[in-house]
């Protein structure tokens, strides 16, 4: 998979080949979070490829918009991003950065209270795919 430089350097082209690759990733991660939905596996794996479909959503919709982006698991961040370049992001988006303890923090930290609802990440999951996709059929159709 390409690297985005962060100087900018990669030809139209080649931005919206990295910002294929990543929407191909978070499908796969999307596919994972369908069928895991109703498995037995613990909630920290389940919502890991939650959160990962939505952070390479947004990230291959920076990339597309040739945006600079971090490289973070912070959704709020990476809505940050995007709404820096004029964005104006549904709240249905901005729901992702729910999903963002489930990168890191519940993947590595013992979780106590905290459960994830399957129902909702794969809403969640949806709404940022469907946008992000939108957005950038919209970008094409100008």
């Amino acid at each position: 998979m390409m690297r985005w430089p962060r100087d900018g350097s990669l030809s139209r082209r080649d931005q919206r080949d990295v910002a294929q690759a990543l929407a191909t990733k978070a499908a796969g991660d999307e596919r994972a979070l369908t069928e895991f939905r109703h498995s037995d596996l613990p909630d920290d794996i389940v919502g890991f490829h939650a959160q990962q479909a939505v952070e390479k959503q947004l990230k291959s919709l920076c990339a597309w918009r040739r945006l600079e982006y971090p490289y973070t698991h912070d959704i709020a961040a990476l809505i940050e991003v995007l709404e820096d370049d004029g964005i104006d992001v549904p709240s249905d988006v901005r729901t992702g950065a729910e999903l963002t303890p489930w990168a890191v923090q519940f993947r590595y930290e013992p979780v106590r209270d905290a459960a994830l609802d399957r129902d909702r990440a794969i809403e969640i999951v949806t709404h940022v795919r469907d946008w992000c996709y939108s957005m950038r059929d919209e970008d094409l159709s100008t």
